[in-house]
């Protein structure tokens, strides 16, 4: 499965709660890494040393009207990733680190 179909296949108004699609940066190449259902599962999907995109749905009372989708983009960068920019200058930054639980 293709990246713009898994994101198609999660992205729309029949997606249900929990479900996610979870996408890795391979050599400046995004590269599909998944797909799953739960945000425990999601959590666990994440590689320490990797850059990951992650799309979720998570089904919502907004406003009195029930069970609405929402889909959350999420931007992960393990805590053991060094990310290369073109000029070679690298950066040891992490920019989102899990709370322990």
């Amino acid at each position: 499965m293709s990246i713009a179909d898994a994101v198609r296949n999660n992205a729309n108004a029949s997606s249900p709660h929990g479900a996610w699609v979870l996408v890795k940066v391979d050599k400046g190449n995004l590269v599909l890494k998944g797909t799953g259902s739960g945000v425990s599962s999601l959590r666990d999907a994440f590689g320490d040393a990797e850059v990951n995109f992650a799309l979720l749905t998570l089904r919502v009372e907004l406003q009195g009207i029930k069970d609405q989708p929402r889909h959350i983009w999420f931007h992960w960068k393990g805590p053991n990733t060094r990310y290369c920019l073109p000029e070679r200058r690298c950066l040891g930054l992490v920019l989102l680190t899990p709370t322990p639980v």
